[in-house]
């Protein structure tokens, strides 16, 4: 079978933001003790306890109003569908085998995910409302959040529907149709030589971990035919051909790549002062604390920024600007991390003072 090697390249954001501080909501040692507490309250008094929360944020944090003005109805909907894998009957039948799914239980599975390993945008954050970049647009989990789960957020800092706004931003940010079947194609399921597809280990996952990724002719003939509109090309692949198309994967994942990461930070930066993510591209995310501000937190008018301005020089105008300590970009930077740090403290701190309320006297 004639196969693809492709490596990829770690890219850097420019300037020297500091690294990300971790912040007061993170978990603590007696988190356990706590959720074990809030397990004991009855249905009705743990959904009016999240109510009380967010009320409460509502009307005493500007923060938690933009969060809040991002909401879905989560079941209007589509549920989110499994990732898609390549099918070898369509792309290279007759010359390459069936692929076997390995789940996630299995140990091949497991070596295959740690070699690919990556931090995961807002690892931390239990999610109902999701964004699907492979197919462009909202999903919703089959199994909404539960009272457990939504508590366990506000104890990280996270008050209730911050998926909600996560989710929505990049769905807003991510209309560049010059990337749709670039995403399309790294949102599908990794495989390796042997036909083993490893169940939600995306080729995008494969590909951020700066590993050498072996692409099968399964795959890289739809993105031949899907990306490039070279529907000429046909398994298998060899010589110029194949050169060619190597070379195209690895510009489209660099662009990819880019393009994402910059759309991600952005929707963390919304919602976290110092997110938990991938530390290379939370250097990212101060920038956003001064560009939010400066589009009056408008998604179409940040859109319309980010399509407009080539994405380094967009940074470094915003580095240049805030250099200054005494500059603008500077100081609106400083009031939308502490209105966020605020958020996240007051999330947490308020949803320990409800429970303490509803179990005052146990």
């Amino acid at each position: 079978m004639h196969t693809l090697a492709l490596a990829f390249v770690l890219l850097t954001p420019q300037g020297d933001s500091p690294t990300p501080r971790s912040d007061d909501s993170a978990p603590r040692s007696d988190d356990a003790e706590i959720l074990e507490s809030f397990a004991m309250l009855r249905s009705t008094q743990k959904a009016m306890l999240i109510a009380r929360v967010r009320n409460h944020l509502l009307q005493t944090s500007p923060a938690m109003q933009r969060i809040h003005a991002l909401a879905v109805d989560p079941y209007e909907l589509p549920e989110v569908e499994p990732i898609p894998i390549f099918d070898p009957r369509k792309t290279a039948r007759g010359k390459a085998p069936d692929r076997k799914v390995i789940e996630p239980d299995a140990k091949a599975h497991q070596r295959v995910r740690a070699k690919f390993s990556r931090t995961q945008l807002l690892g931390d954050l239990q999610t109902h409302v999701v964004y699907d970049w492979c197919r462009g647009r909202l999903a919703a989990k089959e199994v909404p959040l539960d009272y457990e789960r939504t508590f366990t957020n506000m104890l990280n800092g996270y008050p209730p529907g911050t998926d909600h706004a996560v989710a929505r931003i990049m769905a807003e940010l991510d209309d560049d149709e010059a990337m749709r079947g670039i995403a399309h194609w790294f949102g599908h399921t990794y495989a390796d030589l042997k036909a083993k597809a490893y169940r939600d280990v995306t080729l995008y996952d494969a590909w951020y971990s700066g590993e050498v990724v072996m692409v099968p002719d399964v795959d890289a003939i739809p993105f031949a035919h899907d990306v490039l509109g070279r529907t000429e090309m046909q398994s298998p692949l060899s010589g110029r051909p194949r050169d060619e198309l190597y070379e195209a994967i690895k510009q489209s994942a660099l662009l990819y790549r880019k393009y994402r990461s910059l759309r991600e930070a952005a929707a963390a930066a919304f919602v976290r002062a110092d997110p938990k993510m991938d530390e290379m591209y939370a250097r990212l995310v101060p920038r956003f604390h001064v560009l939010y501000p400066e589009c009056d937190d408008s998604l179409e008018k940040l859109n319309k920024l980010l399509k407009k301005r080539d994405r380094d020089s967009l940074l470094a105008d915003v580095d240049r600007r805030v250099k200054d300590r005494e500059s603008k970009a500077w100081g609106l930077r400083l009031a939308r991390e502490k209105e966020l740090k605020d958020l996240a403290a007051s999330t947490r701190a308020t949803a320990i003072a409800q429970l303490k309320v509803f179990t005052r006297g146990r």
